[in-house]
């Protein structure tokens, strides 16, 4: 019966690091939005880090979405939105895979 117990509380050690987790920043502008960060974590070698990014606007519509994996930590991204109008912008990255985390730089229009 122990062992039972033992093998449930270790299956469900990973279930609970699998939950993503979000990070978000604000920019106001207009033009070009270029934005770029290190995803950090996975399990290497098995996999490395992955992550899904959008950019909605003040209205909440996504006016942008994309995905990123890498077989490196940290793994570089660097997106470019063209052409968006005046507006405040949020940029939202999402880790996809376990143990993994987003960061951002600064984003520029």
């Amino acid at each position: 019966m122990l062992m039972l117990v033992l093998v449930l509380i270790f299956a469900a050690i990973p279930m609970a690091s699998a939950a993503s987790s979000q990070t978000s920043v604000q920019i106001t502008g207009q033009g070009n939005l270029v934005f770029s960060g290190l995803l950090h974590g996975g399990h290497l070698p098995y996999y490395g880090p992955e992550g899904s990014f959008k950019v909605t606007n003040s209205s909440g519509q996504v006016v942008f979405s994309d995905y990123r994996a890498t077989n490196s930590d940290p793994g570089y991204f660097l997106f470019k939105v063209p052409n968006l109008p005046y507006d405040t912008y949020t940029i939202t990255g999402t880790a996809e895979t376990p143990n993994t985390s987003v960061e951002f730089y600064t984003p520029s229009f």
